[in-house]
């Protein structure tokens, strides 16, 4: 999968994404030893075989959750009360987890480890996200980010304390050039490099207007899909700081290249779009 991955896509880098989960919002316990997750000696022989086939590696931590809430809405609020003790119970409990990958990224010499993701009711206590950013930094070497939430990027007061400012970057097809140009203008501001680092367009009519809509329904489109590929690569070719683009995603597990062309999800394998991102990334030395 990996190999005809690079083949297909020409693509550089590999982000490796491990979902811790809560049951809901307001839980505070973090389960990262579920099933889906692999284990540590998994992890790492899947790195240094990635490594192998000359793939940068990004780890990605990220929480969500059981009841199929967006980890957007993690939050310790309760009837306009913060809950103060609950919140830190959480954060003790993710540091652990961050605190374990950014070993094994080190350990793996990973070339970006990412601090967090889309916590937008929770990017706001920045002093512990300073915090956790020095305690990882004592052990990962390498470079870190926090990938923030589509229009909510202006809201992490700690992009100086990280190396790369992330977005999402889940934008509208309409509003794709002037989000860009925003999120260049807030690196020049920070003089950080931009990455957009999960961004992408299922293959159903429409969903180039709303890319982060994951339960739209309608029509197959796979022309849907080229065309928000076209715009995101034309629009983002432009920008200086842009040093590079997380698609969302590749899938060819289950799936035949015949039964991907059915497919009206996200994934590119065996679709038209693989081909505009082939082409694409063939040209980036």
């Amino acid at each position: 999968n990996l190999c005809l991955m690079k083949k297909q896509t020409a693509c550089n880098t590999i982000i490796i994404v491990l979902g811790a989960l809560q049951d809901e919002p307001f839980d505070d316990v973090l389960d990262y030893t579920h099933p889906v997750m692999p284990t540590d000696t998994e992890l790492i022989d899947f790195i240094k075989f990635c490594k192998k086939q000359g793939l940068q590696v990004f780890l990605k931590p990220v929480v969500e959750c059981r009841n199929g809430a967006c980890r957007a809405d993690i939050d310790f609020m309760d009837n306009d009360k913060f809950c103060n003790e609950q919140w830190l119970r959480w954060m003790e409990n993710y540091r652990k987890f961050i605190m374990q990958y950014a070993a094994i990224a080190e350990k793996t010499e990973c070339e970006m480890f990412f601090i967090g993701s889309c916590l937008l009711k929770l990017v706001q206590h920045t002093e512990a996200w300073r915090s956790l950013i020095a305690e990882v930094r004592s052990c990962y070497h390498g470079q870190l980010t926090y990938e923030a939430d589509i229009y909510n990027e202006e809201n992490v007061e700690f992009w100086d304390d990280v190396d790369i400012i992330a977005s999402d970057g889940s934008y509208s097809v309409y509003y794709l050039e002037q989000e860009i140009e925003r999120l260049s203008q807030l690196a020049k501001v920070h003089n950080k490099p931009l990455m957009i680092t999960s961004c992408g367009c299922m293959s159903t009519r429409g969903a180039a207007t709303s890319p982060n809509s994951w339960k739209m329904d309608g029509e197959q489109s796979l022309e849907e899909q080229v065309l928000y590929y076209e715009k995101l690569f034309s629009i983002c070719r432009q920008k200086q700081r842009l040093e590079g683009i997380g698609l969302w995603c590749w899938n060819n597990r289950r799936q035949s290249e015949h039964t991907a062309k059915k497919d009206k999800r996200y994934f590119i394998y065996g679709k038209p779009a693989c081909q505009v991102i082939h082409g694409e990334w063939s040209k980036v030395k």
